[in-house]
């Protein structure tokens, strides 16, 4: 619905200016800027109040959207505005909820009241006046209202057989109002629409008994609410015309040169934009086009309005080139401040003689005159003239066609419950031309309501296209396929299926039709146009495709299903109980209402000596029918019971009732461990269906059978909590809130329990708690705590009872597990330390109370729970970690790197805090400066303060650095990674080159003081001796991989091209090549190769006698002198292998700082044959070098390499 036009409509609660026949006050001036019909609202203000500008020059405030919507389907409307500005209007009251819409009531009141003109509320007595007024659906209507602003409603007479004033009812295919007891009809849907009404609202039913009233032709001024504005919507803004820039340019449009062809359609002429003043909105009723150009009027067909994609509208006229769109009800709204762009479109005619080429047609806007408001006046730039159109006629136009849309594409019949259900399918044919259908526009025709039909789809060979959609409120389905249109090849065809979920509806009829050639959208993909989409074939004349003349497809009587609810009880019931739940059944109606008139239940047992009391009925928890005091559960054949309910139990359409068989168990003929069942005998006739009258029948379905069992509680020890030992002790002394022990409460299967003490005892007289513990108490699993701790406990030397009373029952459903843990503080002097407790403590009874029966549930029978064992102090154990940094060179002068990690490790007794610990490095004393600025590293963040090695306190063996005052604390039986980093002091500032440095934490490091300083958490006491270990018993020294330091490193690696792989022997031929790298290094300083050394191995080849294999090194590239060459050979060094050259038969090489050197290896390897091998690689100790301080240094952290092997 036009939502400007609807700014005319509300209905005020200001029924003591208004007679009781709805006439109007003549409207007075606003004080504001903004007149009567005008929406307004604080500006930058969110969720601010809309106010109803009335045509007493008053605002009216909107309670609540729940009233606002009654009215608007959105705030497109509104205008923000300043406080200013709503100050210059006097406060009139409140908005009503519009009639015809809604029934309402507030929180605080039962009572239903339907709205009429004027705000006047009549109550509704009864649910059946409800159901006969407004259908069986009536509740889905009822919304609530703010208390306070109900007391502005009137209250009339209350309703009983009458529809209210201001109701909407569709009979057959005729729509009525209903005013003051008579019905009048709706001339058409344009009348209908003229008066702002929505098809949403509208009842169903039969009005035979109501007289009929005077027609609605079109709008009337009386039914548009108590503040209607005379004249319609009073809005004071204006509107400018001018031409769009968008307008479409000059194009060639197509004619169809075969006679009864359709030519193009949807030609897009002329764009024209229509700017709204800030004052107001606008409604645009009339729009006329003139035609220009060498053409004639009839060379047109149909010519619409679009604003976008959207159709506004079809020409109400077409002659003396003029086009005019009319409507009194706005052919478009322009809101306050913006600009709509609507195009005039149009159809070429189809006719015996196509239109020729050649011709033009061009559209203008002329003058003003050309554009009529609802009220405002109208400028711009005249004429608004858009550009010429030429004709082209082509023969082989693209057209699509529908057929094989009648008999046998529609179900005669469906059920009203049917999901997924096909309801309509054609076949479309493509012709000349590859088509696309880019828009599906489908009309509902029929008296079912638009929600009866649900979740519209269209499907293509099985495969669905487009979103699902819905019946609108004029009941159109449309479905937009621009974004993926079905495509339809030239010469074939495709069918087009609509599908549905039915929702209701039974004993009406429906049918879809497509009314308008323009509500299908086809377009040739090689012309790139529109076509006029048509039937049967390509020059059969458009008309309105539907099913059938007839009615179309019926809906089946509704049906109601009966099943076993999913929460229907199983498994065990209390004995003694009484209103327990024994079944619990699903009833369902689809397609109308129903009602259920009487049921009948059976009991069938285990035996033919039980009886259950009190049977009853409920239906949704409230009782229906009678209650039946005795039912035997008689063996197998059972014993049953009627129960009959009159009106109380209608089961609405497309909704669950459910219904709950309650009986008592309380009869002493009912045995433990007895079995019954509650079952629905079928129905004879015994459901009505509501709209169709229809006798229905429920169905039988058996119940679950279920088992009477006692509700009393078991305890047990949780066997998830194990023992306690000196591996996994209890705790330390002086621990705080140690688990001690653990078992679980079981509920009887027969009922839920409620648990309202529970009382633990001594294990013996000999060991009492007191002797060993305080503050004891108990928690569940989810550590809530149960009753208050018990702070000093016996040490009498008789067993005592410890009672813990939860300050809620604790509530555990039949069959279930309740887990009841024991803490306690151990004291800081025990009596039995590293001794086993056995047990520790016992769970002495559970005070518990069935839930159903009320029966007493206790258990008493005592429990030994866990042993226990108590430990004097905890136990770190000192360990390095295997993956501890690998032995390696270090250079003077480079930072931080890990030298060691080392593990410190708890057991089970307690957490342990360690306050000092201090790492050894085993060097010479000439070298104890050579490392500097020792660092703790725990999960890579630093623990402590960084440490200097000591050289005051150093040995001729070790320098110490030492940490104090740390928090380390490592949790109960876990262990913690400590990591070791240091910084390699720089040659210049003392480092002695080819020192070596062995990190250890040490048993003892300085006359009987240990290398770890550590406390229990629990216990305080100081860890040493036997309950501190250095990795063994007896201890050691904890040490890790030693370590050597010089100026500068080198490291060595096979060049990217070195040659491996398949090769060809020959003289001098390349074997290998090397890259040698001297790091960058504080001080830069060189590193010099003394000695390069090969490693080879051979398979296969053989140098012959007096023969010689020459090896030979360079650097740089073959073209220099070698640095090195060897003979292999029987005179020589025999076969090949490794080399063994020496510093004097090797020439030095010198890399400089942050350089590489490449070195080639040259080896006559003529004598290989074919399958023979040759491995080269650089072994740990091949190169000896300097760093001009230590003159043979054979090692480099990057050897050896993994050989590269050669292949003959």
């Amino acid at each position: 619905m036009n939502l400007v036009k609807k700014i005319s409509i509300f209905a005020l609660t200001l029924a003591t200016v208004f007679t009781m026949s709805g006439s109007l006050l003549p409207s007075a001036k606003a004080a504001g800027n903004y007149g009567a019909g005008s929406l307004l609202a604080k500006a930058n203000t969110a969720g601010a109040a809309v106010y109803y500008i009335g045509n007493d020059g008053k605002k009216y405030v909107f309670p609540d959207m729940k009233t606002y919507f009654t009215w608007y389907e959105n705030f497109d409307a509104v205008v923000k505005v300043s406080v200013t500005e709503l100050d210059l209007y006097t406060n009139g009251g409140a908005v009503t909820v519009r009639p015809g819409t809604k029934l309402v009531k507030t929180s605080d009141t039962a009572k239903v009241f339907a709205i009429e003109p004027g705000g006047i509320a009549r109550h509704i007595p009864t649910a059946a006046i409800a159901s006969s007024l407004f259908g069986a659906n009536w509740a889905s209507r009822v919304v609530d209202l703010i208390p306070g602003f109900f007391t502005t409603y009137p209250e009339g007479t209350a309703l009983s057989t009458t529809l209210p004033t201001g109701s909407l009812v569709k009979d057959g295919t005729t729509y009525y109002y209903i005013d003051n007891g008579t019905k009048r009809a709706f001339s058409s849907m344009d009348a209908f629409e003229a008066n702002n009404f929505n098809l949403t609202n509208v009842l169903n039913m039969s009005l035979a008994s109501y007289t009929a009233g005077t027609t609605i032709t079109g709008a009337e001024t009386a039914l548009k609410g108590f503040m209607a504005v005379e004249g319609g919507n009073q809005t004071s803004g204006n509107v400018t015309v001018s031409l769009s820039a968008a307008t479409p340019v000059v194009a060639s449009i197509l004619a169809d040169s075969t006679a009864n062809e359709y030519p193009q359609a949807l030609i897009p002429f002329t764009t024209v934009n229509f700017t709204a003043s800030a004052s107001g909105s606008v409604q645009v009723n009339t729009v006329k086009f003139t035609r220009f150009g060498i053409s004639s009027d009839a060379d047109l067909g149909n010519l619409y309005l679009y604003d976008g994609e959207t159709r506004l509208a079809e020409y109400t006229s077409f002659s003396d080139k003029v086009v005019t769109f009319s409507n009194t009800s706005g052919l478009f709204t322009v809101p306050a401040g913006t600009t709509k762009a609507v195009t005039l479109r149009g159809d070429l005619a189809r006719g015996s003689t196509s239109v020729t080429s050649g011709k033009t047609i061009g559209f203008k806007l002329d003058t003003t005159s050309d554009v009529t408001l609802s009220s405002g006046s109208v400028s711009g730039t005249f004429p608004a003239t858009g550009n010429l159109m030429e004709t082209a006629a082509v023969s082989d136009m693209g057209h699509l066609y529908a057929h094989a849309y009648e008999t046998g594409s529609y179900p005669a019949s469906v059920r009203a419950d049917e999901a997924d259900k096909e309801l309509w399918r054609m076949t479309l044919t493509a012709d000349s031309q590859d088509m696309e259908v880019r828009y599906m526009k489908y009309t509902m025709v029929g008296t079912i309501s638009a929600t009866d039909v649900q979740n519209l789809e269209l499907e293509v060979a099985g495969v669905k296209v487009g979103a699902t959609a819905q019946i609108a409120n004029d009941n159109s389905v449309i479905f937009d396929l621009s974004s993926s249109p079905i495509a339809i090849t030239a010469g074939q065809s495709k069918i087009v299926v609509l599908k549905g979920d039915m929702m209701g509806g039974s004993g009406r009829v429906f049918k879809f039709t497509i009314q308008k050639s323009a509500d299908v959208k086809v377009y040739d993909t090689e012309y790139g146009v529109y076509n006029t989409f048509t039937i049967t074939g390509t020059t059969t004349a458009f008309g309105v495709v539907q099913p059938t003349t007839g009615n179309g497809t019926s809906i089946d009587s509704g049906t109601l299903t009966v099943g076993i609810a999913t929460d229907s009880p199983s498994g065990n019931i209390a004995d003694g109980a009484t209103g327990l739940t024994l079944a619990k059944y699903s009833f369902y109606a689809a397609g109308e209402a129903v009602k259920v008139e009487n049921l009948t239940i059976t009991c069938t047992g285990s035996d033919t000596t039980d009886y259950i009391s009190n049977v009853k009925l409920l239906l949704d928890g409230s009782q229906i029918g009678t209650t039946d005091t005795t039912l035997q559960c008689n063996g197998s054949s059972g014993d049953s019971t009627n129960y009959t309910f009159g009106n109380t139990f209608i089961v609405p359409n497309g909704t669950y009732k459910y219904v709950t068989a309650v009986a008592d168990t309380t009869a002493s003929s009912t045995a433990a461990g007895s079995t019954l069942r509650i079952d629905l005998s079928a129905g004879s006739t015994n459901a009505v269906g509501q709209s169709t009258l229809t006798s229905l029948s429920s169905t039988a379905q058996q119940g679950r059978t279920l088992t009477v069992q006692s509700g009393t509680v078991v305890v047990s020890e949780n066997t998830a909590f194990g023992d306690k030992s000196a591996t996994s002790p209890t705790g330390v002394a002086g621990a705080t809130e140690a688990k001690i022990a653990s078992f679980i409460v079981t509920a009887g299967s027969g009922e839920a329990v409620d648990v309202t003490q529970i009382a633990m005892l001594d294990a013996s007289t000999v060991s009492q708690m007191g002797d060993n513990f305080q503050n004891l108490k108990l928690k569940n699993s989810s550590g809530t705590q149960i009753g208050s701790t018990i702070g000093n406990l016996n040490t009498s030397g008789t067993a005592t009872s410890y009672t813990f009373s939860p300050s809620t029952a604790i509530r555990i459903a039949s069959g279930e597990q309740y887990v009841v843990d024991v803490y306690a503080d151990v004291k800081s002097s025990v009596q039995d330390s590293a001794t086993v407790l056995t047990p520790v403590i016992k769970a002495d009874s559970v005070t518990a109370t069935g839930v159903s029966t009320s029966a007493d549930a206790s258990y008493t029978t005592d429990v030994s729970l866990q042993n226990g064992y108590l430990s004097a102090a905890g136990n770190l154990t000192i360990t390095s970690d295997p993956d501890s940094t690998v032995a390696q060179q270090l250079v003077m002068g480079a930072t931080d790197y890990e030298l060691a990690t080392f593990r410190l490790t708890s057991d089970a007794s307690e957490a342990v805090r360690v306050s000092e610990l201090v790492i050894s490095d085993n060097t010479s004393s000439a070298a104890t400066g050579t490392l500097k600025n020792a660092k703790l590293f725990v999960e890579g963040v630093q623990i402590g303060q960084t440490v200097q090695f000591d050289t005051t306190s150093a040995t001729s063996t070790y320098a110490h650095a030492k940490f104090t005052n740390l928090d380390l604390t490592i949790p109960v039986d876990s262990t913690v990674m400590v990591t070791v980093k240091v910084d390699a002091t720089p040659y210049s500032s003392g480092a002695v080159s080819g020192s070596t440095h062995t990190l250890a934490i040490l048993a003892n490091y300085n006359g009987g003081n240990e290398g770890v300083t550590a406390f229990g958490v629990s216990s305080g006491t100081e860890l040493t001796g036997a309950t501190l270990d250095f990795s063994a018993s007896p201890d050691a020294d904890v040490t890790v991989n030693q370590m050597t330091v010089y100026r500068t490193k080198l490291t060595a690696a096979f060049a990217s091209d070195s040659p491996s792989g398949a090769t060809t022997g020959g003289t001098g031929a390349t074997v290998a090549k090397f890259v040698v790298t001297n790091s960058a290094n504080v001080g830069n300083y060189s590193a010099t190769i003394k000695v390069m050394n090969i490693g080879m191995d051979q398979t296969g080849i053989s140098i012959p006698a007096a023969t010689n294999r020459a090896l030979t090194i360079y650097k740089d590239s073959l073209a220099t002198s070698a640095l090195a060459t060897t003979n292999y050979g029987t005179a020589n060094n025999g076969n090949f292998t490794d080399s063994a050259f020496t510093d004097a038969g090797f020439t030095d090489v010198e890399i400089t700082p942050g350089t590489s050197k490449t070195f080639f290896v040259t080896l006559d390897t003529n004598d290989a044959g074919t399958t023979d091998s040759l491995s080269i690689n650089l072994e740990a100790s091949d190169i000896t070098w300097t760093d001009d301080v230590t003159s043979s240094i054979t090692t480099v952290n990057s050897l050896p390499l993994t050989p590269k092997t050669l292949t003959y």
